[in-house]
């Protein structure tokens, strides 16, 4: 038996049958355009103040950063955790590369004068930074016995695992720093 019109079998178009709609935008730009319609509504802003607010970076913040800085001090063996929320203050570490040293001044005013190395992190789903991975996202290396992120469980087993990169971006959880100079 033939379909209709079709040479393809029982396809959704020789069948008669309307093909689903494509979303004609994102998930993530609908979000935005409803966030902005609504601080449209409540703000009663001037025509120039909405062309600089959807302009200006450090305006446009739906999500809230946060992350923990493991700051740790080898001189006595101590450590702290800082929890920030502020993306202002964690502007400085942004774009840095593992091993890199970074002014503390931003972090608070208890480290005024700091000079802190960057020594690794974990992003919000648990992954390790591994050095020598030029990327600020997540990549999947095969990996084996003499490399940092893997323990092989017998002698010449390799296994493909999720690292990040060592470049530092918003979506880390816990960056470990160390302090160089006080």
């Amino acid at each position: 038996m033939e379909s209709s019109g079709s040479k393809r079998g029982n396809s959704a178009r020789g069948m008669g049958l309307a093909a689903p709609r494509r979303r004609q935008a994102s998930h993530f730009a609908s979000i935005f355009i409803l966030a902005s319609e609504v601080w449209l509504r409540t703000s009663r802003p001037s025509a120039t103040s909405v062309d600089n607010h959807l302009t200006s970076p450090d305006s446009c913040r739906f999500v809230v950063a946060k992350m923990k800085l493991n700051i740790s001090y080898p001189a006595n063996g101590s450590q702290k955790l800082v929890e920030i929320e502020d993306e202002r203050k964690l502007r400085v570490f942004m774009d840095r590369r593992m091993g890199q040293e970074v002014p503390g001044d931003s972090v608070g005013d208890e480290f005024k004068g700091y000079i802190f190395k960057i020594t690794g992190g974990n992003d919000k789903q648990g992954f390790p930074m591994k050095q020598g991975v030029m990327h600020p996202t997540r990549v999947r290396l095969l990996l084996s016995a003499g490399h940092s992120c893997y323990r092989p469980r017998k002698t010449g087993e390799r296994k493909r695992k999720s690292v990040r990169g060592c470049i530092v971006a918003m979506d880390l959880a816990v960056l470990a720093l160390a302090i160089v100079k006080q």
